[in-house]
């Protein structure tokens, strides 16, 4: 039973970061007053937000609150290949900065629009799982996967693909193995998944549908990312 929290508040845009220790705490608290035991943050938060986390937890050890983090890729100036290096290199930094922060261990130089600063709360104890990932475009997923027919699978530690794998899901899967393989070197193992949305899921969808077109041809049905050609390394 859970709740999202975002990385601002009502006022300020989802970069500008503008929560503080105290509003974290107090929600935090009504959260679990309300009964839930679990939060999402879809981004690395500010390390305001894991100290008051710990904080919480440590002081109110019969109303713990479980984390659910996510690592969120670059959703702006992108619809194109997942796999461009200037992307993928990016993206796999701030991996490394998400699990190092999550052990309180990372010190991260300021920058805009994403958080920042130095985490010494370790609030892996509290970890329930990390997502890699965010609600992929029907474009990248077409052009990742036509720019890169040669990567057909993956043979990670932690996460694998199976024979059938496209490259869009290969790249979902090597992004969530070194998530996982960051995770477990600060010493933790926790579960680890990707984002989707039914835009990318396997189903067949109704209300997609558009006389005399071809189900592969709908805008948002023609792309899959089957969870199914994942599976654990």
């Amino acid at each position: 039973k859970g709740a999202n929290i975002g990385a601002s508040k009502p006022g300020y845009w989802f970069g500008e970061l503008a929560i503080d220790e105290g509003t974290y705490s107090r929600w935090l608290d009504r959260i679990s007053r309300m009964n839930a035991n679990t939060v999402l943050v879809y981004t690395l938060q500010k390390p305001a937000f894991y100290r008051a986390l710990c904080k919480h937890n440590v002081e109110h050890p019969a109303r713990r609150l479980w984390l659910i983090q996510q690592a969120w890729p670059r959703d702006q100036g992108i619809l194109n290949d997942l796999y461009a290096r200037n992307l993928t290199d990016e993206y796999k930094r701030e991996i490394t900065f998400t699990a190092d922060a999550l052990a309180g261990r990372a010190n991260i130089p300021e920058r805009r629009g994403l958080a920042w600063g130095k985490y010494t709360a370790d609030v892996m104890p509290y970890v329930m799982g990390v997502l890699v990932g965010r609600e992929i475009t029907n474009l990248e997923a077409k052009e990742t996967n036509a720019k890169n027919p040669g990567r057909t699978s993956h043979g990670g530690r932690f996460v694998r693909t199976g024979a059938a794998a496209s490259p869009v899901e290969v790249w979902c899967a090597e992004m969530a193995d070194l998530l996982a393989r960051r995770v477990s070197r600060n010493g933790w193992t926790v579960p680890v998944g990707y984002v989707s949305w039914p835009t990318l899921d396997p189903l067949y969808h109704p209300t997609e549908r558009t006389e005399g077109v071809p189900k592969y041809r709908e805008v948002d049905d023609s792309q899959v990312l089957d969870p199914r050609h994942l599976a654990v390394g």
